[in-house]
């Protein structure tokens, strides 16, 4: 009688654990699936196409910035009614990279916010709320989550192939007042206390310092070397080769 009695409360107990696990499988598959339909839509503010200034450019242009780039025309007048929130798109031809980036009074708001504001755990790219809204500081962070459906920055894990990175070398993020083509000079796994998202520097040769260990710890050979004089666009999402572990992909930002 006892052994029968034990074998029920195993078995029920085993079929609430079946249960629970089931129902936690069908909750994070409508978040994917509520997510997904949400930035679906949002792209029907973000392209129709036109190509790159290939003349009267700004000196900090590079070469491959003046190439003739595909540019999302983002209606961000459209985009504010929905969210004023927003202070840029990120895009990355040929990938899953597409979203509007926002910017909050703290970096915890947008982690379990779609950007219509719906609480979802995908999230939405966020700014770092130190940053200047218009990208105007020397180092500038993205934050996103890495997703298991390579959503959000789930694809930045691609970028540690070095061919990867080669076939998608930059990115494009668009603003209100301008374009910026982002060049990818760094790739690495970072420790949540290495540095990586410093935003302020006490000078020219304290900035100069950190470039050159972000380019150090690159895992990626780029041939990019940025000086003191020009701006970093950081994106960064959690990876998991060990705890608190993050990936960074460093880019110089170069006005199109």
């Amino acid at each position: 009688m006892k052994k029968k009695c034990l074998a029920a409360v195993l078995l029920l107990a085993l079929a609430l654990v079946f249960v629970y696990a089931a129902r936690q499988v069908l909750r994070q598959g409508n978040v994917y699936r509520e997510a997904a339909a949400s930035y679906e839509d949002l792209t029907a503010y973000a392209f129709a196409e036109s190509p790159a200034p290939s003349s009267g450019a700004s000196p900090a242009v590079s070469p491959a910035a003046k190439e003739e780039t595909p540019l999302p025309q983002i209606d961000f007048a459209a985009l504010k009614e929905i969210n004023p929130d927003i202070v840029g798109w990120l895009y990355a031809e040929g990938t899953s990279l597409n979203y509007p980036v926002v910017q909050a009074e703290d970096n915890d708001t947008y982690l379990t916010r779609l950007f219509d504001g719906t609480a979802n755990d995908a999230g939405c790219p966020f700014l770092d709320a130190g940053n200047a809204a218009d990208f105007s500081d020397r180092h500038s962070v993205i934050y996103a989550h890495n997703r298991r459906d390579g959503s959000m920055f789930g694809e930045l894990d691609l970028f540690k192939d070095q061919a990867y990175y080669e076939a998608h070398p930059r990115l494009l993020l668009l603003t209100e007042e301008a374009a910026y083509v982002a060049e990818i000079f760094s790739g690495h796994v970072a420790r949540s206390d290495s540095g990586a998202w410093q935003i302020d520097f006490a000078d020219d040769a304290a900035y100069a310092d950190r470039l050159e260990v972000i380019c150090a710890r690159s895992s990626l050979e780029t041939g990019l070397q940025p000086g003191p004089e020009d701006r970093v666009l950081t994106l960064s999402t959690c990876s998991y080769e060990f705890e608190d572990a993050r990936y960074v992909l460093h880019c110089i930002l170069r006005k199109v």
